[in-house]
């Protein structure tokens, strides 16, 4: 079996564990003081795949923040993602929207997706991307 260090870095504490790289799903890390956290849990299945199953929970989340008009983007649109992949959702700020609310909205997201989330606003997208994103991009 093949296996392999893991280190984790928390409030100045490194903690390393062994473990077996055959097995990875598996892994649950644990931070002093905090609560053991299986990283595994995001990577489980594909983005795409839990936009289908919790679209109608995206919106509810998405309308709890100070966002309008979510839409989704990137490889989970395209169906091209993997089970590393990230859920790339487009929000257009409301006035007053302020970077705690989409690093709010990012944080629920993924605690209720159980999946990466990236939120960003079409200003966050880089000029030389943002008219194809802009065009491509699905309603939520």
């Amino acid at each position: 079996m093949t296996s392999s260090t893991c280190k984790i870095q928390k409030t100045s504490v490194i903690e390393s564990k062994r473990i077996d790289v055959s097995d990875f799903t598996t892994i649950v890390l644990s931070y002093r003081g905090a609560e053991e956290v299986e990283e595994s849990a995001m990577t489980q299945t594909r983005p795409s795949q839990v936009f289908r199953q919790k679209r109608e929970i995206i919106r509810l989340l998405v309308a709890q923040y100070r966002v309008e008009n979510p839409r989704i983007y990137g490889s989970a649109l395209t169906g091209k993602d993997t089970m590393q992949s990230d859920l790339d959702v487009l929000v257009d700020p409301l006035p007053g929207t302020t970077l705690f609310d989409l690093g709010g909205l990012q944080e629920a997201l993924e605690e209720a997706l159980a999946i990466r989330v990236d939120v960003k606003t079409p200003r966050d997208l880089p000029e030389h991307i943002r008219d194809d994103v802009l065009r491509q991009a699905q309603r939520i």
